[in-house]
């Protein structure tokens, strides 16, 4: 089969390279029901550039398939010996239209990724979900770790479970791929007032997808004195940084209310060392020897079946839907991780991988 994969550590132009390698085969008795997938999109993911770039050869199996987001079609299922019947009738049969998310910690260091026409994966390792009726597979691919993101950002925000009623919320990014989906959950779950921060050319989009107000960074710099300024008397109940900038945390207590939650998934820029020293600062820096005075949540998204029955059911319900900024052919992956390089992409960046129509 085809697919996009390196052999050592550095930057996508350097390492990554589209190859012919074996199309991978189901094990006869795995532990788990474990599913091969033909894949019809995969999505890019920033967290893919930064661990190719970072992360040592020697502790991944080489070659090594990049990205972790899929849609595809089930086309063989294994599974344990002696599984019953009705085990059998709870799995995703062959046929199925699926979207999903591979575990990274668990997959990407045995060099499984979905840049490929094929992936095999247990059902233990990944989250999956049939998609919906009216989803193409385009925006299906879209959807799991942006969306399993940005629900996980919202409820580590205290949103979730009706507590996000009448809240004002600060998206950074609004108009990025985990961003779209944190304006659009963040109203799901009741915020009354959510402000976006993005490029003032994507203002329509964010709009559209629920928030009240957004503000142009470009037009507004730096941002942090614009918050100061417009949101000192009515401060924010949480903020949500999809890009990861460090003097927005800084700043913070002047926009966002002493017992806010500030929560982080965006990469800062400047290496590991750097972002290794800021989440030690925003952690652990007591507030006498000049830590900033607000809660600092950082975490890494792993993929579970819970968050993609809560986002089907926000899909079904109209609340939320898969914003596709730029979709690429197979070929052109190089082309689109210069792209999500830029941390200007609009909203997600697919890859057809191929066509199952045929």
């Amino acid at each position: 089969m085809r697919a996009w994969a390196f052999t050592s550590c550095g930057s996508h132009r350097r390492v990554l390279k589209l190859c012919d390698i074996a199309t991978p085969r189901l094990p006869a008795n795995p532990p788990k029901p474990t599913y091969l997938i033909r894949i019809s999109n995969s999505a890019l993911n920033p967290a893919t550039l930064l661990t190719m770039s970072l992360v040592p050869s020697f502790m991944r199996t080489k070659p090594t398939i990049a990205e972790m987001d899929f849609s595809g079609i089930v086309q063989l299922v294994s599974f344990p010996p002696g599984a019953s019947r009705e085990y059998h009738s709870n799995c995703f049969k062959p046929g199925t239209k699926v979207f999903g998310l591979l575990d990274f910690k668990k997959l990407s260091i045995k060099g499984v990724g979905t840049l490929a026409e094929y992936v095999v994966a247990e059902e233990d390792k990944m989250a999956m979900g049939v998609v919906p009726e009216g989803v193409d597979m385009k925006e299906a691919a879209a959807l799991p770790a942006v969306g399993m993101t940005a629900l996980k950002m919202c409820r580590a925000a205290g949103l979730d479970q009706g507590k996000g009623e009448g809240k004002s919320i600060l998206v950074n990014g609004a108009s990025g791929g985990v961003g779209t989906m944190a304006v659009q959950i963040a109203k799901a779950m009741g915020a009354n007032t959510v402000v976006g921060i993005c490029p003032g050319e994507n203002e329509e989009l964010v709009r559209s997808l629920g928030a009240d107000e957004v503000i142009d960074y470009r037009s507004n710099i730096p941002v942090f004195a614009h918050l100061a300024r417009h949101y000192a008397s009515q401060k924010f109940d949480a903020i949500l940084d999809t890009v990861g900038i460090q003097s927005l945390y800084e700043s913070s207590p002047s926009y966002l209310k002493p017992c806010g939650l500030y929560v982080n998934v965006g990469a800062y820029e400047g290496g590991m060392l750097w972002i290794t020293w800021c989440a030690l600062k925003n952690l652990f820096l007591p507030t006498w020897l000049g830590g900033t005075p607000r809660k600092w949540i950082f975490f890494a998204t792993e993929p579970t079946y819970e968050a993609a029955e809560q986002l089907l059911k926000y899909l079904k319900e109209g609340k939320v839907r898969p914003v596709v900024g730029s979709e690429f052919e197979f070929e052109e992956v190089l082309q689109a991780y210069d792209l999500l390089s830029t941390k200007h992409a609009c909203g997600k960046i697919v890859i057809k991988v191929q066509n199952l129509d045929s």
